[in-house]
Parts: structure tokens; sequence; C-alpha cells
């Protein structure tokens, strides 16, 4: 009565996009790119959004986060890293991000500086769930410094979140909503 079935997982590689291409970025691509990740990086300078920079990146755009973001089209299998030079862009790429489907979305930044970011989301209307599910301070805890001990603390969470069990539930749920 009893049926065992085997599956195997297959799934488009994953995708992490970079928001912002500074000091903390490029670490986060090259480890990314050595996971697997497929790589996407956002800025508006030139000078951090370029091939030279991020010869790992399979995708960099120059240009302001709002329309850079609108280019990224999000999904079951998209990490998303706010890495920006100012909680006013943080705040537009995380508003940007919880209106697409990720697997995850991680912002750097102090305590106080994460607060009002979600303060200022609270009060224009997003959901606490919403909020609660960006991964802030992004990381694992592991006493993080240098931009390198970063990327490696970054890229650990990412491996936790995209193997944990509800990420595994949210990947089925889109296969079988694909194959209804």
């Amino acid at each position: 009565a009893g049926e065992t079935i085997f599956y195997d997982r297959v799934v488009a590689a994953p995708v992490l996009c970079l928001c912002g291409g500074g000091h903390v970025s490029l670490p986060v691509a090259q480890l990314a790119r050595k996971l697997g990740f497929a790589v996407t990086v956002i800025d508006e300078r030139e000078q951090f959004a370029n091939a030279e920079r991020f010869p790992m990146a399979d995708q960099i755009i120059c240009a302001d986060f709002e329309s850079g973001l609108k280019q990224v089209p999000g999904g079951s299998n998209y990490y998303f890293v706010i890495v920006t030079r100012g909680h006013q862009y943080d705040r537009l790429c995380l508003e940007s991000i919880l209106n697409k489907q990720y697997a995850y979305v991680g912002m750097i930044g102090s305590r106080g500086k994460v607060q009002k970011v979600f303060e200022n989301l609270l009060a224009q209307g997003y959901a606490r769930e919403q909020i609660a599910s960006v991964h802030s301070p992004i990381g694992l805890p592991i006493g993080a410094n240098t931009p390198d001990e970063l990327a490696v603390s970054i890229m650990a969470e990412i491996i936790s979140a995209r193997s944990s069990p509800a990420s595994w539930r949210r990947i089925f749920a889109a296969a079988a909503a694909r194959a209804a």
C-alpha cells in the first residue's frame, strides 16, 4: 500500500542580487559566484558598477536603485542583499524588494538605522510579517569585522536560509502552482 517516491530537485541557479557595489559587495559577489550563484550588481555610481570591478557578475546594472530593481524580476530563487551607502537607499531597495517574490532579503546596517527604516515602512502600510522576513542585521553572528568576514557571514546566512524546511516548502509550492 505504501509507495516510495523519489525526486530530484531541479531548479534554476540561485540568483544573488547585490544592491550596492561598495566594499562589502565585492567579496560577497566573489564568494557567491564560487558557491554557484548567478550574480547581479546594482549601483548608480559607474566606479562601483562595472565589469572591471565585478568580472564575476552575470549582470551589472548601473542605474538608480529604483529603476535598477525594476530590471530584476525576483522569484523563489532570488536572494537580495542590501548593502548601499545610506539608509535612504536601503529603504528604497527594501520597498521594491518587498513587492517581489524572493527567497531571502537581508540588509546591512546598525540596529538604529535598521529600526528607522522598518518604522518608515510600517508607517507606509507594509505588513509586520513582510518586515519580519528581512534578515537584519545581515549575516550570521560570527563576529565579522572585515569585508571578507562579512561576506562569509552573509553567504552562510543565505545558505542556511536556502536549506531551511520553509525554503523547501516555498520551492515545492511554486513548482506545484506552475504544474497545475
